[in-house]
């Protein structure tokens, strides 16, 4: 019994441990509690050059992003910025370019394909069962391919009958 107990133990400190390592970027913010940083921001003086000289270093009380510190440059930026095109990177684009093709007149299409004919693969006979492996398809005597219905399947070939045409598929000889 006591046994028991210590196996348990070890295996729910393990748990824990692996649940701690894995987790940790998420809980580490939690455990060590806000900390209060205040970040340095650089401001510059009004009408001052861009001398590390003129630059000075002041502690703000609220923690504001440099980005979002007024400055000469940052208003300079800012009519750049504004002529950018945001885009939704998880939209759906449609159309990215259109065929030069489409603006011409098209040229006579090809005419259609004649449909794929079915091939005989293989076949399986065993005590009373047979099966034709025809185009990828496993079919018994009234099975259907591609139009084509099975009416009989011997030791190398099969009979396929479409309408009034039939085909007889034979096993190639090796």
């Amino acid at each position: 019994m006591k046994r028991e107990r210590i196996i348990l133990i070890v295996l729910m400190v393990v748990a824990l441990a692996y649940a701690l390592y894995t987790y940790w970027p998420i809980l580490s913010p939690y455990l060590r509690g806000a900390q209060k940083v205040k970040p340095a921001v650089v401001a510059v003086a009004p009408g001052a050059g861009k001398t590390p000289a003129t630059l000075t270093q002041t502690p703000t009380t609220a923690a504001v992003p440099p980005a979002l510190v007024e400055t000469k440059e940052a208003e300079e930026a800012a009519p750049v910025l504004s002529g950018a095109k945001l885009t939704d990177p998880f939209s759906l684009r449609v159309a990215v370019q259109k065929k030069e093709a489409s603006s011409k007149p098209e040229e006579q299409a090809p005419p259609p394909e004649a449909p794929p004919e079915p091939k005989l693969e293989g076949i399986w006979m065993d005590s009373g069962m047979k099966v034709a492996f025809i185009s990828g398809q496993a079919l018994g005597v009234g099975g259907a391919v591609m139009g084509w219905e099975v009416k009989e399947i011997s030791n190398n070939r099969v009979v396929l009958q479409k309408g009034s045409a039939t085909k007889i598929l034979e096993m190639e000889g090796k």
